[in-house]
Formats: structure tokens, sequence, C-alpha cells
């Protein structure tokens, strides 16, 4: 009698079994369309009081155009889609995906969730609210950020990077000292402007370059409320804000409410000899002493916001 190995035989029988019905396998979920972030950097060096850094920026939505600049849906996916950095590194979170099949521009938005409108090939516009009242630290006001440069993406090539994450919003501050010996705590700081050059409201971003516009309406007056024990001197801001950029300043003052013991007094600069001019990326830093009915104002530095030890522009 001839006998066969069992082995082969049940190799054959599984390779035809597969061949016929492979519904038993488990499906696997097409991922090779969908755009991949890869990396991210601010513009930023070691800052402190809440800002977005590259170390603690966590989300960020991704627009994507076509090459001529309208809204891109190729592959049935969505213009945007959004990101979470986990242990892993950036990962798209919920149903809108971006999935390429022909080359794109993307541009990034932080936060992720931002409502991103285009019309045609107009430039896309993200929805901002710029506030007219915050804390001694930016406690209310999102740090908007845009990417500077589009990455272009090909068709062949599903992933990005950004290198170069920039703020839309400009940062002003205040070295805020006490002069004599009493006890003082400042309670308020009002950023005044008579002609109204202040922005605040409801509007929108141009995600291609951080330019503000929409419905930011002008306002008077940006208010600083908190608890700030002064003393006599001071290295670092003890104040800081983010606000809109603004431009033709030239009826700038600062109010500043101090407590003394049960007193309370409301101080105020003269106007600032020099027009203001506050540009988006920037840092702006006031230093002012207070006493018990006297105010002084000293001088204004402007610091790239990279590095707020290096001074560019000095006004006395």
């Amino acid at each position: 009698m001839r006998t066969y190995p069992l082995l082969p035989l049940l190799f054959l029988l599984l390779a035809t079994a597969c061949s016929e019905n492979t519904s038993f396998l488990p499906a696997t979920e097409e991922k090779s369309e969908v755009l991949r972030l890869l990396s991210v950097q601010v513009d930023e060096g070691e800052t402190a009081r809440t800002l977005t850094t590259t170390e603690n920026l966590n989300n960020l939505r991704l627009y994507a155009t076509t090459i001529g600049g309208a809204a891109y849906t190729g592959n049935n996916g969505k213009s945007y889609g959004d990101y979470t950095k986990t242990v892993n590194g950036w990962e798209p979170t919920g149903t809108a995906q971006i999935k390429i099949n022909s080359d794109a521009y993307i541009y990034a938005v932080y936060p992720g969730g931002s409502i991103i409108s285009q019309s045609g090939s107009d430039a896309p516009l993200a929805s901002v609210n710029v506030q007219a009242k915050d804390s001694f630290t930016p406690t209310l006001q999102t740090d908007y950020l845009y990417s500077s440069t589009p990455q272009t993406v090909r068709s062949a090539n599903h992933q990005v990077s950004f290198t170069h994450m920039r703020h839309a919003l400009a940062k002003v501050s205040f070295k805020v000292t006490k002069l004599g010996n009493e006890n003082m705590t400042l309670t308020k700081i009002e950023i005044r402007e008579k002609n109204n050059s202040l922005l605040a409201g409801n509007g929108t971003m141009n995600i291609t370059d951080g330019t503000l516009s929409g419905g930011l309406g002008g306002v008077s007056t940006l208010t600083l409320t908190g608890s700030v024990i002064l003393g006599e001197n001071l290295t670092d801001p003890n104040i800081t804000c983010l606000t809109a950029p603004a431009s033709n300043m030239n009826g700038l003052t600062f109010r500043l409410t101090i407590t003394t013991g049960t007193e309370t007094h409301t101080l105020e600069t003269d106007v600032l000899n020099n027009e203001q001019t506050w540009e988006k990326s920037k840092h702006y830093v006031y230093t002012i002493s207070v006493g018990k009915g006297q105010i002084e104002f000293k001088n204004m530095r402007i610091y790239d916001w990279l590095d707020d030890a290096t001074t560019t522009v000095g006004i006395q």
C-alpha cells in the first residue's frame, strides 16, 4: 500500500480554502491615504505664564488646499482633520480626516477644533476670540498659532511636519515695582487707548499669514485683574497678557489700581510720547513704578518672542 504524507496535504487544503473564502480573516483598516503628522515645533524658547510652546502643544487642526488654493477633499476625505499628541506621537482624532490622492498644501492651526471657512480660492479663515478682560496671566485668552509656511504633500507621500508655528497675537507684559516702604498690592491694570485702537471681540485669523480681521472691533480699554504683591526690584515681568496686534496707538496710557492696607489708589500714567505698535509674535515689556499717590513710567522694551532676554528695540 502506498502512503502519502499528511502535512503537505493539510497545507494544500488550507491554501485552497483561503483562496475561495477569506471572510474569516480580520479586516484591516486602510490608512495609507490618511495624512500623517510627524512633528511640530513652535517658534518659542523657554516661556512661562501658560503660553504655548513646543513642549506643551498637544493638539492641532490641519487644513488642506489644492495647489490652486481651493479647499481639498481628495479620496472622499475632508479638507481638515484634528490631531492630538500622544506618547506614540501625533495621532488623528475624530471622524474628519484628510485623505491624500493628489498634491496638496497643508496648513496647521492651534487650537484643534478651530472653525475654518473658505470661499473659493480665497485664503482660509479660522475663527478667533480676542478677550477685552483677562487675569494677570493669560488664562482666558487662547494663544492662537498658525503655520508660517504651508507644507507641500505629494500624492505618493502622505506625511507632514511643521517647524515654525507662529503666534498670531502680541504678548504685552509689565514690570510693576513699588516706590517707598509701604506694603502694596497691585489688583488691576487697565490698558487704555483714547482713539479705540485696541481690538477685541469675535473675528477671524488668516491661516496663511496669521492676520486678524473679521468682527474684531476697536475698544478703548483692556482690563487685567489679579493680586500681585509689589517689590522694589524686579527682573522678570509680573503681569502678562495676550492681545490682538494694534497700530497707530498715539493715545496709550496705563491705569493701575493698588491697595495699601485698607486704602485703594488708582493711578494713571501720562499718554506715552511715542506712537505704539504691537505686532504679532512680538513681546512688549513696559516698566512702571507706583507709590502712594505717585506713578512713574520708566521705559518700554520690545523683545523677540523667541528670547525674552534679548532686547531688539528700546524706547525711553
